[in-house]
């Protein structure tokens, strides 16, 4: 997974970006220092390979929510932001997820914080766009907390003395039709025939619920309360107070507008915050329509639907070749409707073969494909070929409940390749290295900020220096390129800077991640620890104002005499290596698109 936050920024040695690319490697570094919870733990919670295992979903939108409570204190400037940009996430996304798990809040707790992830969302897309959350995602979610107010508004004119509860604005009665007919059998699979039959039972096992709710035990769980990982609660188990009369949606919504304030103040600096009362004055813009047109619809023709203008030399040759005069509609054969295809008017004579003995021509079936002399099913040799151990589910239902995989039963764990790494040697996702780099026409030395470090195609979260600088291991690194600005005689990282390596393709586009990323050989790049100073003492005229209010406003310094240092080093180890050209070694270097931010330069240029 990787998000980004970017905020384009001007200034005069080129452009620079404000952003944080956070992936699953810099997700473990943190969620691995939680309370009670294990390696194993947090490896499957950040597995993508289930992608519909809402239990571990909901269990990772539970922990990112917790990682506001760690003491970041010995954290680096790049861990600080990592951690930011994960406290975010996590609030937007238990905003909208807590009111259908937590059993503790009433209805007006659960509006507010919806009304909450409301405003966030909204302050998120219009910063961030779709690096943020896709459109899909932003249209659906609005428009379910849009639902549930107006279900709410519509229940106090019907009758506000009864309760309401959100948990049934959604796909529970769904899932549970679905798991009466997948329950019936212990069959993996089934036809549309079958389904059928299951369906027909499942709908008279909920009419007799229905009419006698005593005989549906519900949930077997017996503590709600603190629990992680539920994704279905059912009214019953319910403690809050969700009577529809003790609700004010007006006081909802100020509660909840003036939550997500407060927290976007604590997060974003002063000169990165909207004023919200000024946002929704444009008459087209709300929650749906955060600029000006609803997300995910358009109002232009689809292309497709689009008959192509073949002009009229090409449409005449048509007329001609079909030989129908213009206006007189084709007339399909009989038997058949418009659209279909022709019939199989193959004779029984013709599919016989020409010598006794031989297979007869049509007795295999289009959808299936022999391999090795065996006949398969083309959807089945494709999933068995095509689909990587680490999807494939076990076949044995109680270990494929699990969500098992085959690589859990072949214990082919990523880790278990990996040697001990001792803390002195150990190079992390998140540290500060040092490289060469190709600036237009000159070879210059680049302080950056790793994203990834890869062993062909497998993603570590750490591994040893020597192994990384050792040619033979083909280690890589991804990493972004850090800004540097001379301050008291220092060269300072300002908060959070980095520089664009690469041009959008197209001028009209928005910069992505990949514009101000590049990858490195791992034997040329380099550790260092570089000193951490306040902000504000290096950068006393906009520090400030550029840092959110609840940060530390800590950054890293290096010397002058240590980039030279560095320089000379890395440019020794460049021409040592073996007796390779000099020039082909400099064209294995990444390459920045941006002379005017590489060199590094000072205040004389």
């Amino acid at each position: 997974m990787s998000i980004g936050f970017a905020t384009l920024l001007r200034s005069r040695e080129g452009l620079l970006v404000r952003t944080t690319v956070v992936n699953k490697n810099h997700l473990w570094s943190h969620l691995i220092q939680l309370k009670d919870i294990s390696e194993r733990v947090v490896e499957s919670l950040i597995d993508p390979v289930d992608k519909q295992n809402v239990p571990k979903a909901v269990a990772l939108i539970q922990h990112l929510g917790q990682l506001c409570d760690l003491n970041t204190s010995s954290y680096t400037p790049s861990q600080l932001e990592e951690h930011r940009a994960l406290v975010i996430l996590g609030e937007v996304f238990n905003s909208f997820m807590r009111p259908f798990t937590n059993i503790q809040m009433t209805l007006t707790d659960q509006l507010t914080s919806l009304i909450k992830y409301a405003h966030l969302a909204f302050f998120m897309y219009r910063k961030h766009g779709t690096q943020f959350m896709t459109s899909a995602l932003y249209s659906d979610s609005q428009a379910t907390v849009k639902d549930i107010v107006f279900c709410v508004a519509k229940q106090k004119l019907l009758d506000s003395s009864k309760p309401f509860y959100i948990i049934h604005v959604g796909s529970d009665r769904l899932e549970a039709c679905f798991c009466n007919a997948r329950t019936q059998t212990h069959h993996r699979n089934f036809d549309i025939l079958e389904l059928s039959y299951k369906l027909a039972m499942a709908s008279l096992i909920s009419s007799v619920y229905i009419r006698h709710p005593e005989l549906d035990a519900g949930s077997r769980r017996l503590n709600l309360t603190g629990a992680i990982g539920v994704d279905h609660a059912n009214p019953k188990s319910w403690v809050g107070d969700v009577i529809v009369d003790n609700v004010s949606l007006q006081l909802c919504w100020q509660r909840g507008k003036a939550s997500a304030d407060t927290f976007l103040s604590s997060v974003f600096p002063p000169n990165e915050l909207e004023d919200s009362s000024s946002t929704f004055l444009h008459p087209n813009r709300d929650l749906l329509r955060p600029f000006g047109d609803y997300v995910g619809f358009s109002g232009d023709v689809d292309p497709s639907d689009e008959k192509p203008d073949n002009g009229p030399k090409q449409m005449a040759h048509e007329e001609d070749s079909s030989g129908e005069d213009e206006g007189t509609e084709a007339v399909e054969p009989e038997g058949m409707v418009a659209g279909d295809e022709e019939p199989d008017t193959t004779e029984l004579e013709e599919l016989l073969p020409d010598i006794i003995g031989d297979p007869i021509l049509n007795d295999v079936p289009r959808d299936w494909l022999e391999v090795d002399g065996v006949m398969h099913r083309k959807s089945s040799i494709v999933a068995q070929r095509l689909k990587a151990n680490r999807s494939k589910k076990v076949v044995e239902r109680t270990l494929r409940v699990q969500g098992l995989t085959l690589d859990d039963l072949r214990k082919r764990s990523s880790t278990d390749t990996q040697p001990e790494i001792t803390e002195s040697d150990r190079f992390c996702v998140g540290d500060v290295a040092t490289t060469l780099v190709r600036s237009g026409s000159s070879v210059c030395l680049a302080i950056i900020q790793v994203i990834t470090i890869r062993k062909k195609s497998l993603s570590l979260h750490s591994t040893a220096t020597p192994l990384l600088q050792d040619r033979e291991l083909d280690f890589s690194v991804q990493a972004q390129a850090i800004q540097l600005t001379q301050a008291n005689s220092l060269w300072a990282w300002p908060p959070h800077q980095f520089l664009m390596v690469s041009k959008p393709k197209k001028p009209s586009s928005k910069p992505t991640i990949h514009n101000f990323t590049i990858t490195c050989p791992g034997w040329l790049c380099f550790p260092v620890n570089p000193d951490i100073r306040v902000v504000s003492d290096l950068f006393p005229d906009n520090g400030p104002a550029s840092i959110p209010s609840s940060s530390p406003g800590r950054t890293w310094v290096l010397s002058g005499e240590d980039l030279s240092m560095l320089t000379e080093h890395i440019w020794e180890k460049l021409k040592l290596d073996g007796t390779r050209d000099i020039a082909a070694m400099v064209g294995m270097l990444p390459s920045i698109e941006n002379p005017d931010a590489l060199p590094y330069k000072d205040q004389s240029g």
